[in-house]
């Protein structure tokens, strides 16, 4: 099977071991090669057999910061995007996913961390996935 080497996500403190196993599983089969994540405690907390096929697949690369992380992705050529439900966001089904792209996640109760939000220099696009 391909993998699309310019589309990623950027999990951003995502630490329920079961969300991460179903971010892995749901990453497998639009065949991304690999997620990135951001660990501030140098490691995340899995669920082996929850996630083991798609561990196989999909390759994990771990940030110390968001910021880090931000740069890294850049680095790559990637846009950074943010899915958040803001007046300003767009539909995620609206979005040019032909253009290299990394989607970033924030945690399951407090969403993402506030500077990312607001500050036009870390972020390019906002989408939602829902109705607003």
């Amino acid at each position: 099977m391909l993998r699309q080497p310019d589309l990623t996500v950027l999990l951003e403190g995502v630490n329920k071991p079961h969300n991460l196993a179903a971010i892995m599983r749901s990453c497998d089969a639009v065949a991304l090669f690999e997620i990135n994540a951001v660990a501030e405690k140098g490691a995340l907390r899995r669920r082996p057999k929850a996630s083991a096929g798609s561990r196989r697949w999909i390759k994990t690369r771990l940030h110390q910061n968001t910021a880090d992380a931000f740069e890294g992705l850049r680095q790559l050529g990637l846009r950074i995007v943010i899915a958040h439900p803001r007046p300003d966001s767009i539909a995620f089904t609206e979005y040019d996913y032909t253009q290299p792209t990394a989607i970033v996640f924030g945690t399951e109760l407090h969403g993402l961390t506030r500077l990312h939000q607001l500050d036009p220099k870390f972020v390019e696009y906002k989408i939602y996935f829902a109705h607003k």
